[in-house]
């Protein structure tokens, strides 16, 4: 009996087949028993995602596997997706002395176990846990290799809708370029002297090739004569089995923007400001006295 292992991909030869699992794959396949009112939960969940992410995302409709008659390659071949193989609806325990603890333990779980390769390589957690934050969460767990975070973020922004047109996506609002680069202030100003228009569009031509040269040689100076501090923050050569920790914060968006707003700037400097400094200042508290003693600073 030809088994498959748990973390191969299935060979193709001209049409997508799979190998029947051997054990270590029937040991990751999970069990559950639903009620009738989780079930009834279950069908509408599964219409949600028919109708709204899985066109949308359409790569979760397929599987990577090895193509025999091209030299061994990794491809991608559509295949029909079986909800009930990748919503999950676990029971959670009555009178829990602490949900956060008990949802920040579940995610952590999901990180000690690999996606099937034998089916495409996402699943959705529902917890009906109430926390601190929130009344229920929802864990979308997918391969890296499915997208970035600008396609996941996309496919956030489809499975949602206006609340003043239900039938509409939410739309991003977008500024007019602004600044040294803009095309308006090079061209559409018809203000000035031809000659005044083209000079400055060569002398700032100029000056993004050598703000780009400085930026790659500091880049190449940083990776051949820097090394980085021995932090818990550095990755140790053990890193693909030591368990991981995944600790959140729930912010107010509000707070942000009058930080922004005050600030200038954007969103993501904010919240890169706030990370940056709450890392810092635990990593300070921890262990301030070797820091202290080394003499590269923490960036």
């Amino acid at each position: 009996m030809h088994g498959a292992a748990s973390g191969n991909a299935h060979r193709h030869s001209g049409q997508a087949r799979v190998e029947p699992a051997g054990p270590g794959g029937f040991g990751r396949h999970r069990c559950g028993i639903l009620d009738p009112g989780r079930l009834e939960l279950l069908r509408l969940h599964h219409a949600a995602i028919k109708q709204c992410c899985l066109p949308s995302f359409t790569i979760s409709n397929t599987l990577q596997v090895v193509d025999d008659k091209n030299d061994g390659t990794m491809k991608w071949v559509p295949t029909t997706v079986n909800l009930n193989d990748h919503i999950i609806i676990p029971t959670i325990p009555q009178n829990l002395d602490s949900p956060d603890k008990f949802l920040e333990d579940y995610i952590s779980n999901l990180s000690k176990t690999s996606l099937d390769y034998l089916k495409p390589m996402w699943d959705l957690h529902l917890l009906n846990l109430k926390t601190s934050t929130a009344e229920a969460i929802g864990i979308f767990r997918i391969h890296h290799s499915l997208g970035d975070g600008t396609s996941l973020m996309s496919l956030l922004l489809a499975c949602t809708r206006q609340i003043s047109n239900p039938n509409s996506v939410p739309t991003i609002p977008t500024s007019k370029n602004s600044g040294w680069f803009s095309f308006y202030n090079f061209f559409g100003n018809r203000e000035g002297w031809w000659w005044q228009q083209w000079l400055m569009a060569v002398w700032m031509g100029l000056w993004l090739v050598w703000n780009t040269l400085v930026d790659v040689t500091c880049f190449m100076a940083t990776a051949l004569f820097f090394d980085d501090t021995e932090t818990p923050l550095k990755v140790s050569a053990r890193a693909e089995v030591t368990p991981r920790r995944f600790a959140h914060r729930t912010v107010s968006l509000d707070d942000m923007k009058i930080i922004k707003n005050a600030m200038d700037m954007t969103i993501n400097d904010v919240a890169l400001g706030v990370t940056q400094a709450g890392l810092s200042r635990y990593l300070d508290r921890r262990y301030g006295e070797l820091f202290r003693a080394s003499p590269i600073a923490i960036l």
